[in-house]
């Protein structure tokens, strides 16, 4: 198995979590992971793993697989398609932290 290859808007996506104070951890290049990137708010314990998809592409099986095992086990999951989703999954995984 081979890495993951970036979709285009990969890097305009991991600044902006950057600028809202995430930490990005990217996880393209471990094979075995469905999933894009980890962010974290530190020192914090609110994290998730975030997948990007460039405007309307589909999840790969991998991808799929990955999602469902984090649906099982209440992991946070969420698909980026554009910076403007950012914003939005930051609120939604504080929200999810501080229940």
């Amino acid at each position: 198995m081979r890495a993951k290859k970036k979709d285009g808007n990969h890097k305009e996506i991991e600044r902006a979590f950057v600028s809202e104070g995430w930490t990005c951890y990217d996880m393209t290049h471990q094979t075995y992971i469905g999933c894009d990137l980890k962010v974290c708010k530190l020192p914090g314990p609110e994290w998730g793993w975030i997948e990007i998809k460039n405007g309307k592409g589909n999840l790969t099986s991998n991808e799929k697989r990955f999602q469902a095992d984090c649906m099982a086990k209440n992991a946070p999951h969420y698909i980026a398609r554009s910076v403007d989703d950012v914003p939005i999954i930051c609120r939604e995984i504080l929200l999810r932290w501080s229940l």
